[in-house]
């Protein structure tokens, strides 16, 4: 979902999951897909281009739903 609010961007993402201790560690989530060689990149890139365009991201865990929320703010 993303909306518009005044001169921010907020989007929100958010997926079912299945709680687990694997996903956080040390704050940092991570892909439980046994691939990890070709998994677990998309957070880094999204973190990477809020960051690159003054914005927010925040990542949580709510009713067994991975959550991200990104703000960014229109120039």
């Amino acid at each position: 979902k993303a909306k518009q609010i005044d001169n921010k961007i907020i989007i929100r993402c958010t997926n079912t999951i299945k709680k687990s201790d694997e996903i956080i560690q040390q704050n940092n989530f991570r892909t439980t897909k046994a691939d990890r060689k070709n998994h677990g990149y998309g957070l880094a890139i999204i973190k990477s281009l809020t960051e690159k365009y003054n914005g927010n991201m925040n990542i949580d865990i709510e009713n067994n739903q991975f959550v991200a929320n990104i703000y960014l703010i229109e120039n």
